[in-house]
Formats: structure tokens, C-alpha cells, sequence
């Protein structure tokens, strides 16, 4: 087997290769990471967007940057709610005070949770489904709790009103 010195610009044994090789990959994976994030931050902003407008309503509240900056900081605090942890698949903006409830579309009026409290939260306050969470897990069995907010996801999704 020819080696090839340090001087020609490649590595002299197989260990210096397999350490390049291995901060390649990690390289490329965080590449990949940050790509999935600003993708799925711009999907999500954009349908954030696109909702803003349907209510007749000008002026979009934030540009992308500080969206994406929001969703950085607040994906590492967990769902606003249950406290799960969130990846970029998993996590869904939410209005703190509903939209049916006057509440505004300022980030400072958003939380990131997981798609089962986004729905399960329906029109409701984040204080208000704080407490019915808080109540179910003091007065209900684990069961019957869990059958509450099964009925509240399906609801939540499906309901017209």
C-alpha cells in the first residue's frame, strides 16, 4: 500500500482519514439539521402567514428572522403545557390567549407546544388549559384523565366552531 505524506495534503494513516471522515459526517449531519429547521420554520410561518391574511387582516406582526429566533429559544424550554420536549417535527405554534379570545398574533402572545395540547387546548386560554390539565391530573385516574384529552384532541381538530 502507497502512502501519501502530510505534505501532499492528504492524511498518513488510516486513523487521521477516519478522524477527517468523522468531522465530515458530523458536519454534514448539523448541514442537515439547520436545513430541516429553517425549512420547517418557513413552512410553518408561512401558513402562520397565510392565516394572518384569510382574516382579512395587513401587516404581518414579525418578519421570519424573529420567528425563527422564537422557536430556537422556546423549543429548548419544552411544550408550554405538558413540558415534553420538542424537535422541529414536533412542535406547533399556539396563541397563549386564543384568537377567539381577542388574543393578538405578536409572538409575544405565542408558545410552542406538541400537536396533542395545540388541539386538546382548543379556544382556550394557556391558563385555562394549565388548570384543566392540573385538575384531571389531581381528580381523575391516569385512564380517565387520558380519555379527557383523547376526546378534547378529536374535538379540537374536528370541531367548526
Amino acid at each position: 500500500m502507497i502512502r501519501r505524506t502530510e505534505k501532499q495534503g492528504l492524511p498518513s494513516t488510516k486513523k487521521a482519514l477516519h478522524q477527517i471522515l468523522v468531522r465530515e459526517r458530523a458536519g454534514m449531519r448539523e448541514k442537515q439539521k439547520k436545513s430541516k429547521f429553517m425549512s420547517r420554520t418557513l413552512s410553518v410561518y408561512n401558513a402562520q402567514k397565510a392565516r394572518f391574511a384569510d382574516a382579512g387582516l395587513k401587516d404581518f406582526p414579525f418578519p421570519l428572522d424573529e420567528f425563527r429566533a422564537f422557536v430556537e429559544r422556546e423549543m429548548a424550554l419544552g411544550c408550554a403545557y405538558c413540558l415534553t420536549s420538542l424537535t422541529v417535527k414536533t412542535f406547533t405554534p399556539d396563541h397563549a390567549v386564543s384568537l377567539a379570545q381577542g388574543g393578538s398574533w405578536d409572538l409575544d402572545n405565542q408558545v410552542l407546544s406538541c400537536q396533542s395540547c395545540n388541539w386538546q387546548k382548543g379556544k382556550m386560554s394557556g391558563e385555562e388549559f394549565r388548570r384543566l390539565l392540573e385538575f384531571l391530573a389531581a381528580n381523575l385516574a391516569a385512564d380517565s384523565a387520558s380519555d379527557v384529552k383523547r376526546r378534547l384532541s378529536i374535538g379540537g381538530k374536528w370541531s367548526w366552531k
